[in-house]
């Protein structure tokens, strides 16, 4: 019995090994759709220049810096800039491209990296307009009329220790490596935002705190983060509007629609990621 088992055993095994010949063959000629790959596509993650009081990005240096900034992506030497605003306010961004065209003290007293990045590397590239992605979901079901003060308090009600378990250590991270990019100048900060790990760490954060309030109760932290994913699958989905074969898009936004961005991209066969992060470290 013991033998008739043994010959048994064998046997299975030599037909699982002949079994797995067919489904190798059958794989070398799968089809994919990579062949579709078209655009490059790279991302650049800022912070958002207004919202940083204690900053002054209109300084002597750090125009020196936005210089150097924007000399180094125009290495790329892209066809597109896109910028974090809805399609619909074109017209007049636009118009003001124009006028900075015309004159580029024109953005002097404008602070916010639309103008400062956007406009000074579209004009380095000699491009004639620039393009909008961005998009506003409503705040609809368990997310209607939110605010960050009422989630918290909503998911200190339906989900304390599961969606602040890991809080205090997300405070120490965050304030950690918040303060490593306020130790360094302008073009350094924009190196660091960009590194691999940086961007790691701002996808780590949202799905280690917001995705866990509300668990089988109200879901608005799976629906906060879902409509964060539906903002940036809108953005994604602008870029097809536009893109043409062989084109480099370089998008300027918010470093936290970085990661998600890049995600999503990487399923798009039409579309080639391009690691930001190289560029911005050439000499």
């Amino acid at each position: 019995m013991i033998q008739k088992g043994l010959i048994m055993l064998l046997l299975g095994a030599s037909i699982a090994c002949t079994r797995s010949k067919p489904n190798e063959e059958l794989m070398s000629s799968w089809r994919t759709f990579d062949h579709l790959a078209m655009v490059e596509v790279a991302v650049l993650g800022t912070y958002h220049f207004a919202q940083e009081e204690e900053i002054d990005e209109l300084t002597d240096d750090n125009q020196k810096e936005l210089e150097r900034l924007t000399a180094q992506l125009a290495q790329w030497k892209p066809t597109k800039v896109v910028l974090e605003k809805e399609p619909r306010l074109q017209p007049a961004l636009q118009d003001r491209y124009e006028k900075y065209l015309e004159d580029s003290s024109f953005i002097d007293t404008l602070p916010n990296e639309i103008y400062q990045i956007g406009f000074r590397l579209a004009a380095k590239m000699k491009h004639e307009c620039i393009y909008l992605f961005d998009n506003h979901p409503e705040f609809i079901g368990s997310l209607e009329g939110f605010t960050f003060e009422g989630f918290e308090e909503q998911a200190q009600v339906e989900s304390a220790g599961v969606y602040d378990r890991h809080r205090d250590e997300l405070m120490q991270v965050w304030t950690h490596n918040d303060s490593l990019e306020r130790s360094v100048g302008l073009m350094d900060r924009m190196r660091i935002m960009n590194h691999p790990l940086s961007v790691r760490t701002n996808a780590q954060r949202m799905h280690l705190y917001e995705l866990r309030a509300g668990v089988d109760q109200s879901w608005i932290g799976p629906d906060w983060v879902g409509r964060w994913y539906q903002r940036n699958l809108r953005m994604l989905s602008y870029l097809f509007t536009f893109a043409e074969t062989q084109d480099r898009i370089l998008i300027i936004v918010g470093n936290n629609h970085k990661w998600v961005l890049e995600q999503l991209m990487h399923n798009v066969p039409e579309f080639e990621v391009v690691p930001i992060h190289e560029m911005l470290n050439m000499s």
